[in-house]
């Protein structure tokens, strides 16, 4: 039977990604595992980014609004060690165990139920993940020793969410004797402790991993760039009310593509600049004949008739040169050009468009390449780019399942085998039992990163797979914890819950003041019903609720600036 070799009082679920998919199983998992389990949500950004604001921010402003503190999810889950009830599960759980072969208890047992780390990962193995810079962390004797390396030690700064609010941060700036101290302590020793709780490590240790790291956006909603890194709140502002600025600017507008955010851009523009009696030229290009096919005809309208009544010319069944339009734009960016752009047809061979600006809409790459090179059978293309931006094949539970017919190639420049981070991982395995464990069984993959036999990406798609993941992490938790065999649960279809895509609904403005939605009917909700909703620009109440729906207190929120 396969087991955990001993039952640690700190098994940890890593969630890698802390947007919509990600934040939401952190949070069902903080909810719902075993009382010495712990969560870690791994977040590159200082904030909660609602990139369905982005674009109108970027037309009317307040931008500072789409960026939320974590901090509201994780007071949620901070657990107070003087409580009878904490010490009552921690007794209850003590009893449960049989600790002849297991590690001592620590006396200063960390109870965070919930931890948020601000970095991004760089590498996965079995049992660990890699952290692109040092962070200070809790000692415990059950965990395996981590090794830091020492090309780390001019890392930025960064913060560890904890159970009593952010830790110090760690700035390894500092004066030149220190400087060379710490170099001294990473060269001579894997762990560097700073005091007896805690240490310096760029790696954190799982028993699970979910993997939610999204898909690339668009550029016109990309706020980091190879050229520019913008993780906090106050660049992500910044380069809102600049795109904000470009846009004011311009007079000729092109978009290209056509899909949800190319149509909210075209409108919010031209509905905006209308009020402001300084209308604008304004170009959506689009590559087919109608406009979001995968909903209702009706839907396909009511965009038609939006961008007729705001002036927008609108250029169906047509592509353009993407190669030499990208280019451009990536040389216009790195210098202040102010010449026209030049937008060029693929159909036609002298026909082009003429822009100030270009606002290039045509969709997302999927991030995949941590989990190309920690499985690359599970990737279409495997490692072969280097950079591989397939969709992560999972199974019905979630689990990221690897191609059993290969195709993907696993293959180096060399042409010899590459390794594969997951083949050769397994769980601590009872030493009398030879059997073992998938190691892919412990990893899930949510969100838009994945191939969620045929759902669509969306917000709302990626949290109902947060929640099916989570409620499976959950029962595997607890058979491991009870001792049972987690390879049974595995290995069997009925025991893990399913994932079903629901059918495809959307939220879509339609210029300043009214949006098209497409959702389930009030009175029969297998039915779904295309209507129209009125909105106020000016509404206060909408940006607040969802703070609030963050675990932001009310009084707290200001103008979004918290």
């Amino acid at each position: 039977m396969t087991r955990f070799q001993s039952f640690s009082l700190n098994r940890s679920v890593v969630v890698i990604g802390g947007s919509y998919s990600g934040r939401h199983a952190a949070e069902m998992l903080a909810q719902q595992l075993p009382p010495n389990w712990s969560v870690t949500l791994i977040e590159r950004n200082s904030h909660f980014n609602h990139v369905y604001s982005f674009p109108r921010s970027g037309v009317i402003g307040s931008s500072q609004r789409n960026f939320i503190p974590y901090i509201g999810l994780l007071k949620q889950f901070e657990i107070d060690q003087s409580t009878q009830s904490s010490k009552n599960k921690l007794i209850e759980f003590k009893e449960k165990i049989n600790f002849e072969d297991c590690h001592s208890i620590s006396s200063n047992l960390n109870l965070t139920r919930l931890q948020f780390i601000n970095a991004s990962v760089t590498k996965i193995i079995d049992g660990r993940v890699y952290l692109d810079r040092m962070i200070q962390a809790q000692t415990d004797s059950t965990l395996p020793t981590l090794s830091i390396s020492s090309k780390l030690h001019s890392a930025s700064s960064s913060t560890l969410k904890s159970d009593s609010g952010y830790a110090s941060s760690i700035s390894l700036r500092q004066t030149a004797s220190q400087h060379n101290q710490l170099d001294q302590n990473i060269e001579n020793f894997n762990t560097l402790n700073l005091n007896n709780s805690s240490r310096l490590t760029n790696q954190i240790k799982w028993d699970f991993l979910v993997y939610a790291l999204g898909s690339k956006l668009p550029p016109p909603l990309q706020i980091s760039s190879a050229h520019e890194q913008c993780f906090t709140k106050q660049q992500g502002v910044r380069f809102l009310e600049k795109q904000k600025s470009i846009i004011s600017k311009a007079k000729r507008i092109v978009i290209v593509g056509g899909g949800a955010l190319g149509i909210q851009y075209a409108c919010d523009i031209a509905h905006r600049y209308q009020l402001l009696g300084q209308p604008k030229q304004i170009t959506l290009i689009h590559s087919r004949n109608t406009f979001l096919p995968l909903f209702q005809p009706e839907v396909d309208n009511k965009v038609k008739d939006a961008l007729k009544k705001f002036g927008v010319n609108v250029v169906l069944g047509e592509r353009v040169n993407l190669a030499k339009l990208g280019k451009d734009l990536e040389e216009r960016s790195q210098c202040d050009d102010q010449r026209s752009i030049i937008v060029e047809s693929m159909s036609v061979g002298d026909k082009q468009w003429e822009a100030d600006y270009v606002l290039l809409c045509t969709g997302q790459l999927p991030n995949t390449a941590l989990m190309a090179q920690f499985c690359p059978l599970a990737v279409p293309g495997g490692t072969a780019s280097g950079a591989s931006h397939g969709l992560i094949r999972v199974n019905r539970a979630l689990q990221v399942s690897p191609s059993t017919l290969g195709p993907s190639p696993v293959h180096s420049a060399t042409g010899r085998p590459t390794t594969c981070e997951c083949g050769s991982a397994t769980l601590r395995n009872d030493p009398t039992s030879p059997k073992t464990i998938a190691p892919l069984s412990r990893v899930f993959a949510i969100g838009d990163c994945i191939d969620g036999f045929g759902s669509i990406k969306a917000g709302h798609v990626g949290w109902n797979q947060a929640e099916v993941a989570a409620r499976n992490i959950v029962k595997l938790a607890t058979v491991a914890e009870s001792g049972g065999d987690i390879a049974e649960v595995s290995n069997t279809d009925g025991p893990l819950e399913s994932y079903e895509p629901s059918p495809p609904m959307i939220k879509l403005t339609l210029g300043l003041d009214r949006m098209i939605c497409q959702l389930p009917s009030a009175v029969q909700p297998n039915v779904l019903e295309v209507f129209e909703k009125e909105i106020d620009v000016h509404d206060d109440v909408a940006w607040r609720k969802m703070w609030v729906s963050h675990g932001i207190e009310y009084e707290s929120i200001g103008d979004g600036w918290a």
